[in-house]
């Protein structure tokens, strides 16, 4: 046998040796590793039959379904948008995906959603506080923060006071950009909004805004409209209070046409008398 033959035989039986070896450790390690992925395997196995069984138990249906914080909201339309329905089993609620399908609906501003077990589930809301209407061409309802939360449809609040005369750039899109005009409407609008308010907002129609005269205000019943200005509504609100008193004592007072508070030291009244023509002028 030659010597380069004998060298070649010696390196294949080196090869074959080296790859035995690691074939060997191959095996060892899989065979060491077969108890825990057998573990896994039925573990897991386990876990989804319980799951599975669980579910199905009559034990986990829902029975007590608690709403907390709907006022415009009925309890069926909630538990529609959220998915939920009596009988349902608890355990097979997703909380995270009901909670953001009820965050979906434009009226709420917060909602959280619990489960008891063995068999109640708990949705607590917080709707937006509706505080008017502002019409820019499409109507849009404004909450108390001052901020556009939703298009108005024919569904939503018919007593809300409708705002005119503001357009889109007058919108507040920050704390740091609120117009002149928005800020008038806003304020009167607090003031309407404030316990025992002489013009509670429910009692007015419409509040327009002139963009170089100022707020004119339009209630339901009694005045036709109340030409407020710009600024000083407070004191102007009190102004009118005194007026609308002395009226009252006139038996024979049935509307009054409007009221000009533009300059609280020179308030025109226009009245109108069940026994005379409309247009009779008084200063106070």
């Amino acid at each position: 046998m030659s010597d380069n033959r004998r060298i070649r035989k010696k390196y294949a039986h080196k090869e074959l040796s080296e790859n035995l070896s690691l074939i060997q450790e191959i095996v060892a390690v899989i065979f060491k590793k077969v108890p825990d992925m057998l573990m896994l395997g039925v573990l897991t196995f386990f876990l989804l039959w319980g799951y599975d069984y669980f579910i199905r138990m009559e034990y986990f249906h829902a029975e007590d379904i608690e709403i907390i914080g709907i006022r415009k909201l009925s309890p069926k339309d909630l538990l529609k948008d959220a998915g939920i329905e009596r009988g349902m089993n608890v355990l097979s609620v997703n909380l995270s995906l009901v909670r953001n399908k009820l965050l979906d609906n434009p009226w709420i501003a917060e909602a959280e959603v619990e489960r008891e077990l063995p068999s109640a589930i708990r949705i607590s809301v917080k709707e937006y506080d509706p505080l008017a209407v502002l019409d820019l061409g499409k109507k849009f309802i404004l909450n108390t923060e001052g901020k556009i939360f939703k298009e108005w449809t024919p569904s939503d609040p018919q007593w809300l006071p409708v705002v005119t005369g503001l357009e889109y750039s007058d919108i507040r899109i920050s704390e740091e950009t609120v117009s002149r005009h928005f800020a008038a409407v806003t304020d009167i609008l607090n003031l309407g909004n404030m316990p025992k308010s002489l013009m509670p907002n429910h009692s007015i129609k419409k509040i327009h805004i002139d963009q170089e005269i100022g707020i004119s205000i339009y209630p339901t019943e009694r005045i036709r409209e109340i030409k407020l200005g710009f600024g000083d509504y407070a004191a102007k609100y009190e102004k009118l209070k005194n007026i609308l008193k002395y009226f009252e004592e006139k038996q024979n007072m049935q509307t009054i046409d409007s009221i000009d508070l533009h300059d609280a030291n020179r308030i025109v009244v226009n009245p109108i008398r069940a026994e005379s023509l409309a247009g009779d002028d008084k200063e106070v």
